[in-house]
């Protein structure tokens, strides 16, 4: 499964499994999500622009349809922006504006310096992009409720693990790491910490909100496993990318479950 589409489906499932929880299919809640894509698909033309600025050294052709983009995707987004901002209130919105204008500015930096593949950009993006959950949160006026804020912290640590569980597989691919079970054995230490902590933090909410990240673990624990083995090495990209798709769904499907109960008071 090619990276952007892992990139969107953590844009698009957060929003989902909270406009459910919310119970809200509005214009507010479209708007939300219009806003967000715009925001995103903005990346890709800035790195255009900023490397035309400050790494090629001649006139490229991409560089004017990436400004024709920068503009068109500026208007939806300040139309989508302009709609939230006077139908919802502000604040709360300038507040996750300012995250996300954030984590695009460091992933257009890191991509002029070729470092695209950086860990901390890879988590940091792990982190703020299922902060999408938090607007139909917003649109329904449960910002102050607990739900939102637990369904992000889910699926957000749902998504690290599975960076620190890929970055492992490649590691091992390319030949960068001396002692693969050493490897192996460090970031699933790295994925029950995680996980532990989360369940701790949200079962004493309520139970059942333990069992996503519980979950999560098993499913990374049982891919690296694999990797133990050579011969799952060779498993084809894609199919891995489709079962770590499914896996997402899942615990996704799971935080909407738990969280249903605090959304329902």
């Amino acid at each position: 499964m090619p990276r952007e589409h892992g990139a969107w489906g953590m844009l698009i499932v957060p929003w989902l499994c909270s406009a459910v929880l919310a119970g809200r299919f509005d214009a507010n809640v479209l708007a939300g999500l219009v806003a967000a894509l715009s925001l995103f698909l903005l990346r890709e033309p800035l790195i255009v622009l900023a490397r035309q600025r400050w790494v090629w050294r001649v006139r490229k052709p991409e560089s004017e349809t990436a400004r024709r983009c920068v503009v068109a995707e500026l208007i939806v987004l300040a139309v989508s922006g302009a709609w939230l901002c006077w139908n919802t209130p502000c604040t709360p919105l300038l507040a996750l504006a300012a995250m996300a204008v954030t984590q695009t500015a460091f992933a257009v930096a890191m991509a002029v310096r070729n470092r695209q593949r950086s860990l901390l950009l890879q988590i940091s993006g792990a982190i703020t992009l299922p902060a999408t959950a938090l607007l139909p949160a917003h649109a329904a006026g449960a910002l102050d409720r607990s739900w939102p804020w637990l369904l992000w912290l889910a699926l957000a640590q749902h998504h690290v693990a599975a960076v620190l569980v890929v970055r492992s597989r490649l590691a091992i691919l390319a030949g960068k790491v001396r002692r693969p079970p050493r490897l192996l054995s460090m970031t699933a230490f790295a994925v029950l910490l995680l996980a532990g902590v989360t369940a701790l933090a949200v079962g004493t909410l309520r139970r059942a909100l333990a069992v996503p990240p519980l979950f999560s673990a098993a499913v990374h624990l049982v891919e690296l496993a694999r990797l133990r083995r050579p011969a799952n090495l060779e498993e084809p990209i894609r199919r891995v990318g489709f079962r770590a798709l499914g896996n997402s769904i899942l615990q996704a499907a799971m935080a909407v479950w738990a969280a249903a109960p605090l959304a329902a008071l």
